[in-house]
């Protein structure tokens, strides 16, 4: 038996979320264009899910093709790439949207994005008064373009009790 390495770990988080992908998107509305149902709400997380797969599969081939020149996964190098700051950071953005789905009814677009956009700049380093600056200028230039210009729905959460 050969040992398991993160191409094999890699190769089965992708085809896991392919298969997510996959089940959720049967959920979504069929949309007719033309003579097919081809296309529709589905048809992109559909392709996205298929290139996953694709690669999923490719990542657990690779994985035993050149196993004696990887190295295997054990407990000392995955509490090391547990404690990488990348990783650190894909975990906090993976929060960030999840929390961001969650409470953008409730606290509304402008609170949500402000805070997002205030907390990566924080853990990327940024100083104070540039992330209050730039986090304030880049959620009004998004609420003024797709907001306003664009129409486009964006819950006001608590501040529509203040009328904005």
């Amino acid at each position: 038996m050969r040992n398991v390495t993160t191409d094999h770990i890699i190769g089965i988080i992708c085809l896991l979320v392919s298969t997510v992908m996959l089940y959720v998107s049967r959920s979504f509305p069929t949309a007719t264009t033309g003579a097919s149902d081809l296309t529709g709400p589905s048809f992109y997380p559909n392709i996205l899910a298929l290139v996953f797969a694709l690669c999923g599969i490719g990542e657990i081939i690779a994985g035993f093709t050149h196993a004696e020149e990887r190295k295997t996964l054990d407990l000392k190098r995955l509490t090391g790439a547990l404690r990488n700051p990348g990783f650190l950071n894909v975990i906090l953005i993976i929060v960030l949207i999840i929390g961001f789905m969650l409470l953008m009814e409730i606290l509304g677009f402008i609170i949500c994005s402000y805070l997002m956009v205030f907390i990566l700049m924080w853990r990327f380093g940024v100083n104070w008064i540039r992330k209050t600056l730039y986090s304030v200028i880049l959620v009004a230039l998004i609420y003024l373009l797709f907001g306003k210009l664009f129409k486009i729905y964006l819950p006001s959460g608590v501040l529509g009790y203040f009328g904005l």
